[in-house]
């Protein structure tokens, strides 16, 4: 079958044991055949199949883009299932993705190496930025720099989410109703003769 048919069926792939399943179907590979364009010992892929049927995110990073590689699909495809499973022949065309890149295992394995503060999550969303032609080089630091601008802008999200929800909101506070009294400037209850109280006769 024809790559470019293949494409159109990638749906339903909603997990990444479905997505690895699915490359192995439509790409005609065994298991073995998998992993060896991958790198990795023959039956590494079974195990891992295995963990993810008991956690769903049971693998690391760096072990996806090896099989994202071998598999000749999208690293960022293959972690997140958005976009299409394209292969890395079309990793330098207008409009894809920085993980489909030829060197995007690298970058993330530097990123990951040399930067302790950054999150897994945002460098995955990183690897889904879809740049310009005219775009600088793709460095580790300029992919640790997107990361970071997606962490803060997560930060700055939840921080405004708090101020919303926090009771002593300016919002949520009730309007204040003044009485007869506060306008007199007298004590309260006093601006009303008590009941019983004896009138003070004029003159």
């Amino acid at each position: 079958m024809p790559w470019q048919l293949q494409v159109a069926d990638a749906g339903g792939v909603d997990t990444i044991a479905r997505r690895l399943r699915w490359i192995l179907r439509y790409r005609e590979m065994t298991q073995r055949e998998l992993c060896r364009r991958a790198g990795m010992a023959e039956t590494q892929l079974g195990v891992i199949l295995r963990r993810l049927e008991d956690n769903p995110l049971g693998v690391e990073l760096s072990t996806l883009s090896r099989l994202a590689e071998g598999g000749k699909v999208g690293f960022h495809w293959l972690v997140t299932g958005i976009g299409r499973p394209i292969g890395h022949d079309d990793a330098h065309r207008e409009g894809a993705p920085l993980a489909d890149r030829p060197d995007w295992r690298a970058l993330l394995s530097e990123v990951l190496a040399n930067d302790f503060v950054v999150s897994i999550e945002a460098v995955v969303w990183a690897g889904g930025v879809v740049l310009p032609p005219d775009s600088p080089e793709v460095t580790a630091a300029f992919v640790s720099g997107l990361a970071h601008l997606k962490m803060r802008a997560d930060h700055a999200a939840a921080q405004r989410q708090k101020g919303l929800n926090s009771p002593g909101n300016p919002r949520d506070a009730k309007p204040h109703v003044s009485t007869d009294d506060e306008h007199r400037g007298s004590r309260p209850g006093s601006g009303a003769p008590r009941a019983g109280a004896p009138k003070t006769r004029r003159r």
